[in-house]
């Protein structure tokens, strides 16, 4: 009698060892959707499966882009819930209101397991907004392609936008040394918007290039690169 249960208790201290090691979990999402607009139903199909036992999920929204003053708030998000079992499967529903920005949001879908281990997917929702499509245009007629040497650098920019715009990033850079001239960030209201720059007389065979960024309250934005040319005289 002795014997035997010597040899259960022995039996049941082995066996936990002879269990494989877990495995963490893994998050698999069909199709994700890379494009919608304000408005829209975002439908996420997950499945979450564990070798062992499955504990708790999530789904997380944030923003990939830096946020300017004067623009709608960006979309963050958090949704958490319990899992169970060696599978799982979940529909969810995101719904970005009209409210938010425009942009790159970062979508992850995550997974823990009992055991604590982890298993998160990644991707990018582009956010278009369904209020206001269009980006602010930019009249750059009057930047000069080229100026002679020794004279002042005027630059006038005239910018609009069909329903408001917000902010405005204008960089003007030495190619020969790629030295930072001048840099202006604007707060812009209204629907337009003009900028005038005068730079002092300009050295023999220098190269300057004009960049401007220009965003509207959603985020819409247009970029803006020229080269200007000094010329000898």
């Amino acid at each position: 009698m002795k014997t035997r249960f010597f040899i259960g208790f022995l039996f049941a201290v082995l066996l936990p060892a002879c269990r494989p090691s877990d495995m963490p979990p893994v998050v698999y999402v069909p199709g994700p959707a890379s494009a919608a607009a304000t408005g829209d139903t975002v439908s996420l199909e997950q499945t979450y499966t564990d070798d062992y036992e499955l504990q708790r999920g999530g789904i997380r929204v944030s923003p990939e882009f830096d946020s300017v003053p004067g623009i709608r708030p960006r979309w963050r998000f958090e949704r958490l819930f319990t899992l169970e079992g060696r599978t799982a499967f979940r529909q969810d529903t995101l719904y970005p209101a009209d409210s938010l920005s425009r942009g790159d949001y970062r979508i992850r879908v995550f997974a823990v397991d009992a055991e604590g281990q982890s298993d998160t997917l990644k991707y990018t929702l582009r956010l278009s907004s369904s209020i206001d499509q269009n980006g602010p245009l930019i009249d750059s007629s009057s930047i000069p392609d080229t100026v002679s040497e020794g004279e002042l650098l005027r630059v006038m920019l005239e910018i609009s936008d069909d329903t408001r715009l917000a902010f405005a990033k204008i960089t003007l850079t030495a190619l020969v040394n790629d030295s930072i001239i001048l840099h202006l960030d604007s707060v812009l209201t209204g629907t337009q918007a003009g900028f005038r720059l005068e730079l002092d007389s300009m050295g023999k065979f220098q190269r300057v290039k004009l960049e401007g960024k220009y965003y509207d309250w959603v985020n819409n934005f247009t970029e803006q690169t020229v080269n200007i040319i000094v010329k000898e005289k």
